[in-house]
């Protein structure tokens, strides 16, 4: 049965309450913040339709919740400008060159992708602004509500592989031949309230960064490990699993190696490193061999049989076809259309993937030297903010 739009955003709602009577700092403001992290993860364009909205906005309202709240900081006084600008230069320099990357693209290449540029980038970037000032009791509370909302789309996740179809069904392309609809069918995946699985896959690899940094009961985070790791499998998403993995492991040994120098080994973490050495091959084995939730992920290991994989060689392939002016500003929307099917990824289910890729092909490479350098301003400004390893992990 599908989840009504207005559940999430009464709860969101009751969080902002909660805010303002137990006088976290600025209530509205954080308030703000909170409430666009919740709607974002619960109401994304997937969920939207499948709940009977036909055509969502193309600016997510937790964008715009972002914007309102950014706004009121920065004119009413709350933390005034000029003390961003000398605390943060990196995050200011993010937030103003964002949008100008934006309007240099629409005006070289039309209006093709443009909102990537507010969604995904200034979105972070507006978020950073409204939660920094947070104190060390908010962005706990803040960690919990992802990490329940983590949680959450796991057990979706996992009900979903349990009767085999999607609690918000796809959308599928009214042109769609009746081979290719059975071709989706078969490679069913869990993907929660996220658009596709490898979004669903990828926020719960970060999670578990988030997980080696909360405090809670050994058990507790034994749990919620297990839980986002059959999730993990559930999604599908092999890159990220893998990254997860071995990530996890060398982050391990750093820990290990770096108590034993300083001859401050903590006994959680060796407990933490020696049950999740002997438990998590356990559960890999049990989820591979008696279930079929990881069924995707053996099926394509013999990776030279994945036309998942295939298209990620192939489109590296457009940029044979570039001349300079298109090397140097970026390409249209109709050009890049009749680039992919020069390269055979013209399909409506082929399409270029690498997200480098297409902000490379929409910017060109004056437009893409502009944005490595905010984006890596921006990285460095949160690495140093978060002063810790795990910090760096999921930034990474």
């Amino acid at each position: 049965m599908p989840i009504p739009v207005p559940l999430p955003i009464g709860y969101g709602l009751r969080i902002i309450l909660i805010l303002r009577r137990r006088r976290y700092g600025s209530q509205s403001r954080r308030g703000l913040g909170v409430l666009a992290v919740v709607l974002q993860f619960l109401l994304s364009r997937h969920v939207l339709e499948a709940v009977g909205v036909t055509k969502p906005p193309n600016v997510h309202v937790a964008t715009l919740l972002l914007c309102i709240g950014a706004v009121y900081s920065l004119t009413h006084g709350v933390v005034p400008l000029s003390h961003w600008l000398r605390k943060a230069p990196g995050l200011m320099l993010f937030l103003a060159g964002i949008p100008a990357l934006m309007l240099y693209s629409v005006y070289f290449n039309g209006l093709r992708g443009w909102t990537v540029f507010i969604e995904t980038f200034l979105s972070a970037g507006l978020l950073a602004l409204l939660l920094e000032p947070a104190s060390v009791r908010q962005r706990q509370l803040l960690g919990r509500i992802l990490m329940g909302l983590v949680l959450v789309n796991c057990v979706v996740g996992l009900y979903e592989s349990a009767i085999h179809e999607q609690l918000f069904p796809a959308d599928y392309d009214p042109d769609a031949t009746d081979a290719e609809r059975e071709q989706i069918l078969e490679e069913f995946r869990a993907q929660g309230f996220y658009e596709h699985p490898l979004s669903a896959s990828a926020i719960t690899s970060i999670a578990f960064f988030l997980l080696y940094s909360m405090r809670m009961r050994f058990i507790t985070a034994a749990l919620a490990f297990g839980l986002m790791l059959i999730g993990m499998f559930a999604f599908g998403g092999r890159t990220s699993l893998a990254v997860m993995a071995i990530v996890s492991v060398l982050a391990a040994l750093y820990a290990l190696i770096a108590g034993l120098v300083k001859r401050r080994l903590r006994p959680d973490l060796v407990q933490a490193v020696v049950t999740a050495a002997i438990a998590v091959p356990i559960v890999v084995v049990v989820v591979v061999t008696q279930t079929s939730t990881a069924d995707r992920i053996v099926e394509n290991l013999n990776l030279s049989n994945d036309t998942s994989a295939a298209v990620r060689v192939t489109q590296w392939e457009i940029f044979h076809l570039l001349d300079l002016q298109q090397w140097l500003f970026g390409i249209s929307k109709d050009q890049l259309a009749a680039m992919k099917y020069r390269i055979g990824l013209g399909g409506n289910y082929t399409d270029i993937e690498n997200p480098w890729i297409l902000l490379f092909l929409d910017l060109g490479v004056v437009g893409f030297a502009v944005f490595m350098t905010v984006m890596m301003t921006f990285i460095v400004h949160l690495g140093r903010f978060t002063r810790s390893l795990n910090g760096w992990l999921i930034i990474i």
